[in-house]
């Protein structure tokens, strides 16, 4: 079994001058339900994600990340509008957590929430970020976006 140690220390490199930090995003926890992996499917409940591991990283090193690319952050969206030629206002992002996926509604997207995931419909009321849309599950969307088509 690996030490914790060990699996730290590739870390260290962000503490050479001009190296770069860079971070996916922000989420502190995930529910195991979610991965595949052997060592995780016996796990009830949740697990850490990569915000608990970059905490630990800038906690360590005294050095937080220079750039967060994911969601809810500005460079996922400028990737997307430079690789697609759509606008921000033409994407709609769809997820289920509102901290990170309706939160990107910031960069100008629409964003639909969907129930079947981690946020619930009671958790809207004190989000900083509202979606445009809340919805049960994908299979809703789709029927709506069947009606608005059909009647076009």
């Amino acid at each position: 079994m690996m030490h914790i140690y060990q699996m730290i220390h590739p870390f260290t490199w962000s503490q050479k001058p001009n190296s770069k930090f860079i971070f996916i995003n922000l989420k502190a926890s995930v529910n195991a339900w979610f991965h595949k992996m052997p060592c995780i499917s016996l796990i009830s409940g949740f697990i850490p994600d990569i915000g608990s591991m970059m905490a630990l990283v800038a906690s360590s090193t005294g050095r937080n990340p220079d750039v967060i690319v994911g969601k809810p952050h500005s460079p996922i969206v400028e990737t997307i509008i430079e690789k697609t030629g759509f606008t921000s206002g033409e994407i709609m992002m769809v997820g289920d957590r509102l901290y990170t996926d309706i939160a990107l509604g910031k960069s100008g997207l629409s964003t639909t929430l969907v129930l079947s995931g981690e946020a619930k419909l009671e958790d809207v009321e004190q989000a900083p970020h509202k979606p445009d849309l809340i919805v049960q599950d994908i299979a809703e969307l789709h029927l709506r976006y069947l009606d608005a088509i059909g009647s076009s």
